[in-house]
């Protein structure tokens, strides 16, 4: 790649002739574009190895889209405190039960979205600048420690999504309550795991604290025990 000094954004796509040839970064990155704020990697089914020093520090915006990770933040994403934006793939090991994700250092973060979570890691908490979080697929069942742990402690959420999500006894922990700033949620329940499809999710009526919430779609879940307030702005389609 050529010396570029004044680029701002770029995206990378790879296209499926690239098969499954990894994409690398080296600090030779960091050197050729040293004013990037915005870099979009679109490479499905894609090994990306991020070296450090790879990202330059003018960087606020990494979207790795669906490349593949390997089950935790890679260096030099984590060093990257200068982050505000991050959307990254992190396919959980089969049998893993790590509670980190080594995003502690990223403070500055306001918008953070993992596809393939392995659960809510206790170090989300570090993200106390936080605004908005969107969780795919977290391959453990969320409960209420892990709500308290992970989540209370970010006072700014305004927006929580949670797709392809198992809640642990098939209800909704009641220290989601808590988040009373959040003024969009959306889960999308993994109805296989629910304890009686036909009922949906348990326990929605924890959602009545949330009294400034504008937006609420949910998909799997039912209705059950909702609170009245919210059927004028409810998705369930």
């Amino acid at each position: 790649m050529p010396h570029l000094p004044s680029l701002r954004r770029l995206l990378l796509t790879l296209s499926s002739s690239s098969g499954r040839d990894p994409l690398t970064f080296t600090s030779q990155f960091s050197v050729q574009l040293p004013a990037l704020q915005e870099l979009r990697i679109d490479a499905i089914f894609t090994n990306v190895t991020l070296f450090p020093g790879c990202l330059p520090a003018s960087l606020t915006c990494l979207d790795m889209g669906p490349s593949m990770g390997c089950g935790y933040l890679p260096d030099a994403v984590a060093a990257a405190t200068q982050l505000r934006q991050l959307r990254v793939m992190i396919p959980q090991p089969a049998g893993s039960r790590t509670q980190q994700l080594r995003v502690s250092r990223l403070q500055q973060l306001t918008r953070l979205e993992l596809h393939h979570a392995g659960c809510l890691y206790s170090d989300l908490a570090a993200l106390t600048a936080l605004e908005k979080l969107t969780l795919w697929a977290p391959c453990a069942a969320i409960n209420g420690p892990q709500v308290k742990v992970a989540l209370l402690p970010l006072k700014r959420l305004t927006s929580l999504s949670l797709w392809e999500a198992r809640f642990e006894g098939s209800t909704l922990p009641s220290e989601l309550g808590a988040l009373t700033a959040l003024e969009e949620v959306v889960l999308v329940v993994d109805r296989g795991d629910l304890r009686s499809p036909d009922m949906g999710l348990q326990g929605l009526e924890v959602l009545d604290s949330l009294v400034r919430l504008t937006k609420l779609v949910l998909r799997g879940a039912g209705t059950v025990g909702l609170p009245e307030q919210f059927i004028d702005i409810i998705d369930v389609a």
